[in-house]
């Protein structure tokens, strides 16, 4: 097989298939050895694409590894691979990227370099999110051995890093280094165990140390108190025992006996949050989070990753280490007052509001860089940052708040054949062909929500409306389906007028919750998977649930709105040519809704295609675009496509032609 030039280091060469690292790893043990993956992947695939994009990188089967190997790196350059091939789907990564480069952006950074700064304190992004006050705290420690400390408030692309965006990555930490060491700085004191492994590779010219190290070294008294606690070390930390000793110092020199778990230090296990497996494929995240879970027993577990703590606080008793530190007698109970969601973002504006105003400094500055390399990650984020900055200004820091909330990014991506074969019972399965195409044979369980039954002719005579909300969420209910649902939908692409789209977009614009998961190739795929169909009417005899839906009008516009942002916008006609022919929109571009799809199995386009595909047309993809066709059918398809390739904003005219025709003749 020709692969597209990529490296596999000495996985291919060097591992044995000896099965430890698959014991350890329900990654591996759904897909197969290092050694097989490493010589099956070709990263140009987009059945292949997702695969690395399901390992945590959490190191875990190179630590077992008898023979040394370093399977997580393999991994990481498949990611690398998949990106460089324009395969990489980043829509399921939509918030998280999002998340990162509000970090990174003038309103969040801020460095602040006191007269003779030699050394700087790094928390990161999510401790002083959630712990603003114990930031501070930290800082007020740090400075009393080192008056001159600075601090720099910035994010350091990890999670561009893991998801394989190496020349974003390498253009914002390149320059955020180049800054520091312009400056003097020689030594980074991070409070984040990812934030350490990003400036201990990539800044070798800087003195890299925890801050835990530096108060474990110190020997600062904190307040005692009683009782056992258990460890969870980040696995991003697997290799640093200096951290793994000071932590344990700390919790001795506080009064506290430590119970170790069976994974711990160099063995220890991802929290789940690890490599963002979450945001495709929650079942394998929530493997190591069950797993971390059941080890702690019920112990108050104590970590030093603020991300590790948030993740695993819902399923065991968690505390980070500042915790109880600070507040022993609360962290112990339960009761340290830690902030999530919204007001993450306002605690780290106050943040830095306060340190301008108390840290005297000879130098400082407000992040205005952005790299060249971030054309796709401008189209994930530009939009909800966009918003969020100008409402920020606009209304101060309440609105701020709620700016950020309304921000949050839908969880959809693609899915494997194979993938959703592996995983009965963990996604609800909505079949978006006509009906009589389901009864002729579907995916086992699937359910039939195809846009002939659920749309309408309104009172104005308009056909293919949606139902209201209030039905569309009954009918939902009756299959079993709640907001939080994982829902995976699937059709044909073809005569069912890409009805999965549809589907996918009906989701969207109820507010759905949960993940949603479009089936790479559509029942063509299934079949030629030799996957088994079932024939006939399969009624779902489940329980029904409430489907609380949230409509979000964003995903829509409406006939005045776009009257109005003519010449605004770029408008796509998805018709054919000969509908074409009969009339359109004043302005539009044509491009037909079938261009979205490739190959026999009609497999939506890959990133970089869809991006060539609206450049040969002349569109912007990075500028607000509204997709049309006679009902909002095919062009909701398009619209999701556009999704899936992480583009900008994008909308979909349901009311099509035949509500335009109606009002505008």
């Amino acid at each position: 097989m020709s692969h597209s030039p990529w490296s596999a280091g000495d996985v291919a060469t060097r591992c044995t298939a000896c099965g430890i690292c698959v014991a350890e790893c329900a990654f591996l043990r759904e897909h197969g050895t290092p050694k097989a993956l490493a010589a099956s992947f070709d990263p140009r695939r987009l059945d292949q694409s997702h695969l690395p994009f399901g390992c945590s990188l959490c190191g875990l089967c190179r630590a077992v590894c008898p023979e040394g190997v370093d399977p997580a790196a393999l991994f990481l350059a498949m990611r690398r691979a998949t990106a460089d091939a324009g395969t990489l789907q980043l829509s399921p990564y939509r918030g998280l990227l999002s998340y990162e480069r509000a970090g990174t952006s003038r309103l969040f950074t801020w460095y602040g370099l006191p007269d003779g700064c030699r050394t700087i304190f790094f928390p990161g992004c999510a401790l002083p999110g959630t712990r603003p006050r114990t930031t501070l705290k930290l800082f007020d420690l740090l400075r009393g051995s080192e008056p001159s400390l600075g601090m720099v408030l910035d994010c350091c692309t990890k999670p561009s890093h893991d998801l394989g965006r190496s020349g974003h990555f390498t253009a914002m930490f390149g320059e955020m280094k180049a800054y520091l060491l312009a400056q003097g700085v020689k030594t980074v004191q991070v409070a984040c165990p990812n934030c350490h492994e990003v400036f201990s590779r990539y800044a070798p010219e800087l003195e890299v140390v925890t801050v835990y190290e530096v108060l474990a070294r110190a020997g600062i008294s904190f307040k005692q108190t009683e009782g056992a606690v258990t460890v969870h070390d980040p696995c991003v930390s697997r290799d640093n025992a200096g951290v793994h000793a000071a932590v344990r110092t700390l919790l001795g020199a506080a009064g506290l006996r430590v119970r170790e778990m069976p994974h711990h230090g160099v063995r220890t296990l991802c929290c789940g949050e690890g490599g963002a497996v979450r945001c495709t494929a929650p079942r394998l995240a929530g493997a190591w989070t069950s797993l971390r879970a059941a080890e702690a027993g019920g112990s108050t577990t104590i970590t030093y990753c603020a991300g590790c703590a948030s993740y695993l606080g819902p399923h065991t008793p968690t505390s980070h280490v500042a915790d109880l530190l600070f507040e022993p007698e609360a962290a112990l109970a339960g009761r340290v007052k830690v902030a999530s969601g919204p007001r993450t973002y306002l605690n780290r504006l106050l943040l830095k509001r306060r340190l301008r105003r108390s840290l005297p400094v000879a130098s400082s500055r407000e992040r205005t860089f952005r790299s060249a390399a971030d054309g796709v990650g401008s189209a994930v984020g530009g939009r909800r940052a966009a918003v969020l900055i100008l409402l920020m200004l606009a209304a101060a820091v309440l609105v701020v708040m709620l700016a950020v909330s309304g921000a949050s990014a839908r969880d959809f991506g693609l899915m494997e054949p194979q993938t959703l074969a592996r995983a009965p019972g963990t996604w609800v399965v909505l079949d978006g062909r006509p009906r009589s195409d389901w009864q002729a044979g579907h995916i086992p369980g699937a359910r039939s929500f195809s846009w002939e039954n659920y749309t309408r002719t309104d009172d104005k005579g308009v056909p293919y409306k949606l139902w209201p909300p209030r039905d569309l969420a009954r009918a939902l209910g009756s299959m079993g389906i709640d907001e939080r649902t994982p829902v995976v939908v699937y059709g044909d692409a073809d005569k069912s007028w890409g009805g999965e789209g549809w589907a996918a977009w009906v989701l969207a614009w109820l507010g759905h919750k949960g993940p949603v998961r479009m089936l790479n190739g559509g029942i063509q795929a299934w079949t030629a998977a030799g996957l088994p169909l079932t024939r006939g009417h399969e009624r779902y005899s489940g329980g029904t649930l409430t489907y609380r839906s949230a409509v979000r009008p964003e995903e829509d516009i409406t006939t005045a709105e776009l009257e109005r942002s003519l010449g605004a916008v770029t408008i796509i006609d998805t018709r054919s040519f000969f509908e074409r022919l009969a009339g359109r929109i004043p302005g539009s571009v044509h491009i037909p809704w079938n261009k979205f799809f490739t190959g026999k199995e009609r497999r939506p386009l890959a990133p970089a295609e869809v991006r060539r595909l609206l450049a040969r047309n002349g569109v912007d993809a990075d500028r607000p675009v509204v997709y049309y066709c006679a009902g909002g059918i095919r062009s909701a398809y398009a619209l999701m496509v556009h999704e899936l390739a992480g583009l900008g904003p994008a909308r979909n005219y349901e009311g099509g032609m035949e509500e335009w025709k109606r009002l505008h003749r």
